[in-house]
């Protein structure tokens, strides 16, 4: 099912569609690695991408991005050669992780595969679709708060948002108070949302608690008890980024 998605049944394919099952996202650009000696990288490609190049000695060159965040074709020319591997985009947080794996998401897996069987291709369509559709209307309900601007131009199911007038990382602190988990990113600052199937019928749920957040912080400025919004915006601001890597690793060494 998941071959005829990626198009095994087109005549264009000859009916060629292989993969390997992966568990979580470290492990598959892992899996992505070549022999070969270059990759080229945006700015904003996830840190998981720099943990492979030092496990497999492979010269890495991260290329600036445009106003939506896309990779600079321009940039990516020079350093294009026989050797080279292009991949996309993630414009990231605070990420460390102290094994080869990252996520471990074995029950993830599981949960796919009888989801899948349980919906059947037509079933899983249908709910792509309502999924598509609630990340549209979260990405509409964003842009009418004047506060907020959509980081780039989302095309899939994965919105993120940020503001040049209040602290992105306090409203975020303040949406996990009302339940909600968004992940924070920087570079700019600013969050992300994951639409998912729960997330279809609470979608005015959700934005009226961003418009709530958003006045909140607009009106009462600081960090909220045990927020989070301290360390991003701290981190943030750390010109050497060198320092923000060994800071990340004392976290490890002392939380493990």
């Amino acid at each position: 099912m998941t071959g005829a998605l990626f198009g095994s049944k087109e005549k264009a394919s000859g009916g060629k569609i292989c993969g390997n099952m992966t568990s979580g996202g470290t492990e598959s650009i892992l899996m992505s690695r070549s022999n070969r000696h270059c990759r080229i990288i945006p700015e904003s490609a996830h840190s998981a991408y720099d943990k492979a190049c030092q496990y497999f000695k492979i010269k890495l060159w991260r290329v600036p991005v445009n106003k939506e965040f896309q990779a600079d074709i321009k940039a990516i020319k020079k350093y294009i050669n026989k050797n080279t591997i292009i991949f996309t985009e993630w414009s990231g947080g605070l990420y460390v992780s102290p094994t080869i794996a990252g996520s471990r998401p074995g029950n993830v897996i599981a949960g796919a595969w009888a989801a899948m069987i349980s919906l059947g291709q037509e079933g899983y369509l249908e709910h792509t679709r309502e999924i598509m559709e609630a990340s549209k209307r979260i990405q509409q309900g964003v842009k009418e708060i004047p506060e907020l601007f959509i980081v780039g131009r989302p095309d899939m199911t994965i919105v993120a948002f940020g503001s040049n007038v209040i602290d992105i990382f306090e409203v975020n602190d303040i949406l996990s108070s009302k339940g909600w988990h968004l992940s924070p990113l920087q570079r700019p600052n600013s969050i992300h949302i994951c639409v998912t199937l729960q997330h279809v019928p609470v979608v005015d749920e959700f934005l009226n608690d961003l418009k709530d957040s958003v006045q909140t912080v607009k009106k009462n400025p600081g960090p909220i008890s045990g927020g989070l919004a301290p360390i991003y915006g701290a981190a943030g601001k750390i010109p050497d980024r060198g320092m923000v890597s060994e800071l990340l690793v004392d976290y490890m060494d002392n939380a493990c």
